[in-house]
């Protein structure tokens, strides 16, 4: 089914060049994941996982091969040879003869390599949590600043000064000692970057099925940045034909840190040696029960902002949904379906902005996908939500975490007939107006708030 296979096939093909310069071929199994890419100049690359949906393998024809180990709180126990080892509150204590500690607030402070001799790097905070300085083995001394939005606009080392110019959440301009360095252009309200200004040259960004930059090709049609990651993000090896070129993009909404290996990862720091953060979540518990994680799957789950991970099967239907259904065309003004939208104004009150409607097919994919649509809530924007769902809600401790950042959860019994409307005959969704004024009776307060619609019947 297509709706399973949210990017089936990628390619690139320059103008005037023969064959396809670049092509990746992806192959989902029956419950979406992701289990083979096939990649014109990398090779396949292979996924096994186990029963929760964690990876458990990566095998590249090309490249090394990586196997992972997890506890039952989701944190990594092992990658390849290296054992991870844990103390209160996930906090990572020692990887291999890698050793960390932390201040009482869960931050990093220190970092041990056990080798001879040590090499010991320091982290400071400032009191929003930012990391304000790191001292690396050698000495030398990075500074960071950010604005009153927690954004990273500036940091300092030794020879280097480099400022960052922000366009909402993403950064469009890098000035490395006050000269321009380089100009990113994003495709709108997205983390993926579309192209790059360096050097007054333009360069195209190829991104992989995440949004990760997996290529730059000139103006003339040749590659002239090509990576190598490991599965959790670190750069295995890069391979360049124009020295002057860069790119610091990784996992979608993190910047690479050459002075510290760190990804900035807007409100706080990944470690991709790792595979999660240095700090505790400043969100808590709502950006789930692991706050240092990165994600369960790292080939389909992203976190753009560092404080919750979204599914991303889930966020390409939800893109899609919307986009089938005019959304942006029509300025949220509309509650939608997937063929259907149903003016607000046409209600006493307005019910607030309608994001999607998901489906699930049953009772095992539910809450993997009700969790993401939350996320999408939660770590999305302004304020708060609402949840309406056709279907009893089995799990009391998704009710905890809506609780923190959703403001209503609504269910309606899909058996009701003044509820919500199920056209059956081609299972998609509809609203009508007598639908929505049902449901308006029962949200009362909450008007004029995000509104998730949750549906049974739909097909991924």
């Amino acid at each position: 089914e297509e709706g399973k296979k949210p990017l089936p096939k990628a390619y690139y093909n320059h103008e005037g060049s023969s064959p396809t310069l670049i092509e990746r071929v992806y192959q989902y199994d029956q419950i979406a994941n992701l289990i083979t890419i096939d990649d014109q100049d990398r090779g396949k690359t292979y996924y096994t996982y186990d029963l929760a949906d964690r990876l458990l393998k990566t095998q590249r024809q090309q490249g090394i091969e990586e196997e992972f180990a997890y506890d039952r709180a989701g944190n990594l126990t092992q990658i390849n040879d290296t054992i991870l080892t844990y103390g209160t509150g996930n906090r990572l204590l020692k990887q291999g003869e890698i050793e960390y500690i932390y201040d009482d607030n869960g931050r990093l402070i220190q970092k041990i390599e056990n080798t001879v001799p040590p090499q010991i790097w320091e982290y400071s905070w400032d009191g929003n949590d930012y990391l304000s300085s790191i001292t690396t083995p050698k000495g030398d001394v990075w500074t960071y600043k950010y604005d009153a939005l927690g954004r990273r606009i500036l940091k300092q080392g030794p020879d280097k000064t480099v400022r960052f110019i922000w366009n909402g959440n993403v950064i469009i301009h890098i000035l490395e000692n006050d000269k321009l360095h380089s100009t990113w252009i994003h495709q709108p309200r997205t983390f993926k970057p579309l192209c790059t200004i360096q050097n007054d040259q333009v360069y195209s960004v190829i991104l992989d099925h995440l949004g990760t930059p997996q290529e730059l090709i000139n103006s003339k049609g040749k590659v002239v940045w090509l990576a190598h990651y490991q599965t959790w993000g670190k750069v295995d090896s890069i391979d360049i034909t124009q020295k002057e070129v860069d790119c610091p993009i990784r996992f979608p909404g993190q910047w690479f840190d050459e002075e510290s290996g760190l990804h900035y990862n807007r409100f706080r720091y990944y470690d991709p040696q790792t595979g999660r953060f240095i700090s505790s979540d400043p969100i808590g518990l709502i950006g789930g029960l692991n706050t240092y994680w990165y994600a369960k799957n790292p080939v389909l789950w992203v976190d753009v902002k560092g404080l919750c991970p979204t599914h991303l099967t889930l966020e390409e239907y939800l893109k899609w949904a919307a986009s089938n259904s005019r959304l942006d065309d029509l300025e949220r003004d509309y509650v939608c379906g997937i063929n259907s939208c149903i003016p607000l104004s046409s209600l006493p009150n307005a019910l607030g902005e309608a994001i999607a409607v998901i489906g699930y097919e049953n009772d095992t994919k539910l809450m993997v996908r009700l969790e993401a649509a939350v996320d999408l809530i939660v770590s999305g924007a302004e304020g708060s939500g609402i949840v309406i769902g056709l279907f009893s809600m089995p799990d009391p401790t998704l009710l905890t975490k809506l609780a923190a950042g959703v403001a209503l959860v609504l269910v309606v019994d899909s058996t009701v007939t003044s509820g919500i409307k199920l056209v059956t005959g081609d299972q998609r969704a509809t609203f009508t107006d007598q639908a929505l004024e049902s449901v308006k009776g029962e949200v009362g307060d909450h008007l004029n708030q995000k509104v998730l619609v949750v549906v049974d019947g739909l097909q991924f």
